[in-house]
């Protein structure tokens, strides 16, 4: 197995572990809705884990194939990229003193 198959191999086990602590989240949000704490608790467990082990797959799928940047062939995708970072901008204006 090579490099870029190990990760795609990691990408695949990243995107379940956070599958699964999005579960994890909701499940445990509607346990806390419920007041059923015990059952809450351990949903978060669950979710903490899942986004700890998520880590430490990312990390080393980071150190067997590096990071990739995303190029696009298409105009399109960059202007759509920039309006999400434009909306998304925290105050709006940048670099204000807010006075």
């Amino acid at each position: 197995m090579d490099r870029a198959q190990v990760g795609d191999l990691l990408a695949l086990v990243n995107a379940t572990l956070n599958a699964t602590s999005a579960v994890a989240l909701a499940t445990g949000y509607v346990f806390i809705r419920k007041r059923k704490t015990h059952q809450h608790r351990k949903a978060m467990l669950v979710a903490l884990g899942s986004s700890a082990l998520f880590l430490v797959f990312y990390l080393t799928r980071v150190s067997f194939t590096g990071c990739l940047l995303y190029t696009s062939p298409s105009p399109r995708d960059h202007l759509s990229y920039l309006v999400c970072r434009l909306l998304l901008e925290k105050g709006g204006g940048g670099g204000g003193g807010g006075g």
